[in-house]
């Protein structure tokens, strides 16, 4: 089954549609040898996560160069909505990171849109504060920062 989405992956043009039914039968395969392992000490197990961390970074970068490539049009695929949260941040990170609003500490200024407690200090709504770029787009992805690009002239 792994071989099956790689190579389905691979030859194919476009991002193919990764179901869940797929998703569940590999991870099914993978659990049912990993209950093996569990039973033995042998070098196959060790090879077998090897190969398995392999593929995951393989399908991981393949199918992100192709969202990318591609515009991201994938419906009924486990990951599109993943696929389109990555870019997302990403564009977001650049937006920030070119228009300069990022301080010399690494901090963006941030709207609090839910209360929010982080880094031990509790946040209304509303309130306005500066944290960490990384931390910044994480939640606001989340829906509890807004970062302040409106700044922009």
């Amino acid at each position: 089954m792994l071989y099956k989405i790689l190579s389905n992956e691979l030859l194919s043009k476009g991002l193919t549609v990764l179901t869940n039914e797929e998703v569940v039968e590999v991870s099914k395969y993978v659990n049912n040898i990993l209950t093996w392992c569990l039973n033995f000490e042998v070098v196959v197990c060790e090879e077998f996560i090897k190969v398995l961390d392999k593929f995951i970074n393989s399908l991981t970068m393949l199918r992100s160069m192709k969202f990318l490539t591609y515009d991201g049009e994938l419906r009924g695929s486990v990951d599109s909505t993943l696929l389109g949260d990555l870019v997302g941040i990403a564009r977001d990170y650049y937006k920030v990171l070119m228009y300069g609003l990022v301080d010399s500490g690494g901090n963006v200024v941030v709207r609090v849109l839910k209360d929010l407690e982080y880094g031990g200090v509790k946040y209304c709504r509303r309130s306005i504060t500066s944290i960490p770029l990384r931390d910044a787009l994480l939640l606001s992805r989340l829906g509890y920062v807004e970062v302040l690009d409106d700044l922009i002239i």
